[in-house]
């Protein structure tokens, strides 16, 4: 059928990976699931959700988000470690959190405290 070859998206190949590209993993939480996509020059790589236990429902907004970007990151771990990749998320005060991180860095910089 033409609509299948239309719809069968082309299979991801780690052996045929071109590493200038970076990975974009993008995350997203709602009152109920978790959800996350990893793509590669704007083509879907991976996808992973699943639905919050009735405790983690309960949990804010803000902790649902940052936990379905650790979730993402645990769960593609072994692509993304010593990659550089961009992390996508709607949720204002996890993109604070880097900035604040990034803010410290500085300061421990300035006054002679990073040994890296």
């Amino acid at each position: 059928m033409l609509s299948n070859r239309i719809l069968l998206p082309q299979l991801y190949n780690s052996t045929t990976r071109n590493e200038s590209l970076p990975f974009t993993v993008e995350t997203d939480a709602s009152d109920f699931a978790t959800a996350a996509s990893m793509n590669e020059d704007g083509l879907p790589v991976a996808f992973h959700s699943r639905t919050l236990s009735p405790s983690e429902q309960r949990h804010s907004a803000v902790e649902n988000e940052a936990y379905a970007v650790v979730e993402a990151l645990r769960k593609w771990r072994d692509l993304l470690i010593g990659k550089h990749f961009t992390l996508v998320t709607d949720q204002k005060s996890v993109i604070h959190l880097r900035r604040a991180t990034r803010q410290q860095n500085q300061t421990t910089k300035s006054r002679g405290g990073d040994w890296s």
